[in-house]
């Protein structure tokens, strides 16, 4: 089977559905705007294949089999439909989905922060697609922004869509495509555990529900390293900044922080119980403020952005890459073992100043000698050369546009 989308597809894919132009394309596939030649229905149709350095295909098939069942076996009005899926005559994997003709939950933060208001009513309708796939014992494992899609009704008000389930886990079969030293998630929305290698179960889902929320509404990750590896260390490690430490005090509700900074706990047991809870405090946190349209016309401006330039040529999907966040045993032993320096270290050791100050120098040598030393024990020159990672939303990297 050939590692390798071509930017063209076949006019016909599977005998039914004929291709109209290329949406996204990545290193494990690609997403085309297809219409079914008999029921006249679009879709986005995701062609997959493995990259030729996968160590095993057999994984590959599974986490296609996987991602199929489950959004067949799901059905809810924030999660993408699948429509169909299969193999093309030259034995690349498809699966035909519901076309969502909008930005995604990305590109809406291009320009900073959202209003609390908006943030909180689109993360609303993700709550919404957790709580119903909880309940059927499905963890999504790979919530991020370039995995949320926002639409348009005819009614002129904003919903979102939940895609991209190839890292799901069903928690009754432990139906997990885990496999031990590797760590799979996308590094800035992952739970401390996640990066651990831990058992994880729903409130993994619920972490990143806390950073999805705190980028909405902060404009920034609330943990960025320099590397994937000093991003997943200071979600061990850091304590979740405070909004006024970030100029956003004054503009985030102090019950809304209360509830992002309960979503970030670093145990399980400290966040949410469930999603019904946690939908509970976000409402309660901006009151009746949550309207159906985002304020300040962004959605219909950033629409309009990506359809001045038809021609220009389709993004890369970080979607359609390897899959996300497997990384080298290394990187989870260095996670770990400075995780757990940090929390053997003896109370009550220094006084109060001489604490603040070693822990703030504790910090900085945390993250520069944990990336140091992954580096040197996997040969040094570019960083994390195992891990294949989204970059959605990295300090001076433009977001890639949504594709149309």
């Amino acid at each position: 089977m050939s590692g390798k989308v071509e930017a063209q597809s076949p006019l016909l894919t599977a005998g039914r559905y004929r291709v109209e132009r290329l949406i996204a394309r990545g290193g494990m596939g690609a997403v085309y705007l297809a219409r079914h030649i008999d029921l006249h229905r679009e879709v986005a149709l995701k062609i997959l294949a493995p990259s030729p350095d996968m160590e095993e295909s057999g994984s590959f098939e599974e986490r296609f089999r996987l991602e199929a069942e489950t959004l067949a076996a799901l059905n809810h009005p924030n999660i993408v439909t699948l429509y169909d899926y299969g193999q093309t005559d030259d034995g690349r994997y498809f699966l035909a989905l519901e076309y969502i003709d909008g930005p995604r939950f990305t590109d809406l933060l291009r320009d900073g922060a959202l209003p609390p208001s908006d943030a909180v009513r689109l993360l609303l309708e993700v709550c919404r697609a957790l709580r119903y796939a909880h309940k059927r014992g499905v963890v999504h494992r790979d919530l991020k922004p370039s995995n949320l899609l926002v639409w348009t009704d005819d009614e002129g008000d904003e919903h979102v869509k939940v895609v991209d389930f190839g890292l799901v886990k069903v928690m009754e079969d432990d139906q997990s495509l885990t496999r031990a030293g590797l760590i799979l998630g996308s590094p800035h929305c992952m739970a401390p555990e996640q990066i651990r290698g831990d058992e994880i179960d729903h409130r993994a889902d619920i972490y990143a529900m806390g950073v999805l929320l705190f980028r909405a509404v902060a404009g920034k990750w609330p943990f960025h390293g320099e590397s994937s590896t000093a991003t997943m260390i200071a979600h061990i490690n850091n304590p979740i900044p405070r909004m006024a430490d970030l100029g956003m005090g004054a503009t985030v509700p102090p019950l809304l922080e209360d509830t992002i900074r309960r979503c970030l706990a670093k145990r399980a047991e400290d966040r949410y119980a469930d999603v019904s809870s946690l939908m509970t405090d976000l409402r309660r946190s901006v009151g009746a403020d949550a309207s159906l349209t985002l304020s300040g016309g962004r959605l219909a401006a950033m629409e309009n952005t990506l359809a001045d330039d038809p021609s220009a040529p389709p993004p890369r999907d970080p979607a359609l890459d390897e899959p996300t966040g497997v990384t080298h045993p290394s990187i989870h032993a260095t996670a770990v073992t400075q995780a757990q320096a940090a929390a053997d270290r003896p109370p009550g050791a220094f006084g109060r100043p001489a604490l603040l100050v070693a822990l703030g120098a504790a910090l900085v040598l945390l993250l520069v000698g944990g990336v140091a030393l992954v580096n040197a024990m996997m040969g040094g020159s570019p960083p994390d050369p195992a891990i294949a990672v989204s970059t959605d939303g990295l300090s001076g990297d433009p977001p890639a546009p949504r594709p149309r």
